[in-house]
């Protein structure tokens, strides 16, 4: 499960590893998503995710889909998981090589309709807890408020707490990573050494895209999106709504 180490940093040149397909999975090498002051608190040698954005599932219930092989990733991975995806649709513009599977899992995260007055919430395994501003992976039950959130004991031993330090001066992506300081949240919230790419307007077709400092206690988070807007941080802990889910393997998916 998740690996957390904050003695190594960052190391941009993962970026180059090329994505492969195999079977319905993106196999990505080198994965790392940051911590606070550049140190990796998540990384794996290789990591395989689920083309398939599954929609069965209802609130925080999610969760507790995970095992020690097979588990949702954090808002840090997913957004990780999605930097490196781009690195492929920035190759495809400079006419390389590229992957298709994985142009299309990052496009998918921010195509809104699937269905009649349906749209796109995609659950992450991370809560935020404005009131202590925390980010907290891998929670456990005691780090939910609400009582339909059940089951996530499977996450023990894997929980990974950081405080966020920093504050969002706009909630727009495009705003802020061009302030000095809101760039650091970005960084901080995202895990992204580089965030930019979230302002593409081509991932999210000219839509609003938001990214907001954590507010409630307790919230599971994941990204929204609808006709007009791309909520980066949404809460999920509704248990009448339907989310989807992104399911990551380790360390191959005939091991599951």
């Amino acid at each position: 499960m998740p690996e957390h180490n904050e003695k190594r940093r960052f190391n941009s040149s993962a970026h180059n590893s090329p994505i492969k397909t195999i079977d319905h999975y993106l196999r990505i090498e080198n994965v790392q998503c940051l911590g606070q002051d550049g140190q990796a608190v998540e990384e794996y040698p290789e990591l395989y995710v689920d083309l398939q954005i599954s929609g069965e599932t209802t609130g925080t219930d999610a969760l507790s889909h995970s095992n020690e092989s097979v588990f949702i990733p954090s808002f840090r991975l997913t957004m990780a998981i999605l930097d490196r995806c781009y690195q492929e649709y920035a190759g495809m513009n400079q006419g390389k090589e590229a992957n298709s599977n994985a142009i299309r899992f990052l496009f998918g995260h921010f195509d809104a309709y699937y269905g009649k007055d349906m749209y796109r919430q995609i659950i992450t395994n991370t809560v935020m807890d404005g009131q202590k501003r925390v980010m907290i992976d891998y929670p456990l039950l005691s780090d939910l408020t609400r009582p339909d959130a059940r089951a996530i004991e499977i996450n023990s031993g894997k929980r990974y707490e950081t405080s966020v330090r920093h504050e969002l001066s706009s909630s727009l992506i495009t705003a802020a990573i061009l302030d000095e300081e809101s760039i650091k949240a970005v960084q901080e919230i995202t895990g992204l050494e580089d965030p930019r790419f979230l302002a593409d307007r081509r991932l999210h077709r000219e839509k609003r895209v938001t990214l907001s400092n954590p507010r409630g206690k307790g919230s599971v988070v994941g990204i929204y999106s609808d006709e007009d807007e791309v909520a980066l941080i949404s809460d999920c802990t509704s248990s009448y709504a339907r989310y989807r889910t992104v399911r990551t393997t380790l360390p191959k998916p005939n091991s599951t």
